[in-house]
């Protein structure tokens, strides 16, 4: 899965389950903030934090 595939599919599981927020951490899986507690995302953790570097790493993040 590519890095926009990954943070695509991370982000359209946080609309479509109505999350608040997500917390992402090295080494760990994703949550979701649901009915204000934390579920985890089943997606491999090492995967997750590899590509979202991958975006900081190539200039492709967009801070607005």
């Amino acid at each position: 899965m590519s890095v926009l595939e990954t943070v695509h599919a991370l982000l359209s599981l946080a609309i479509e389950s109505g999350a608040s927020d997500v917390h992402i951490n090295s080494n760990k899986p994703a949550f979701l903030r649901l009915n204000g507690g934390l579920d985890s995302v089943e997606m491999n953790p090492r995967q997750l934090e590899m590509n979202l570097k991958g975006i900081f790493l190539s200039g492709s993040a967009i801070v607005n």
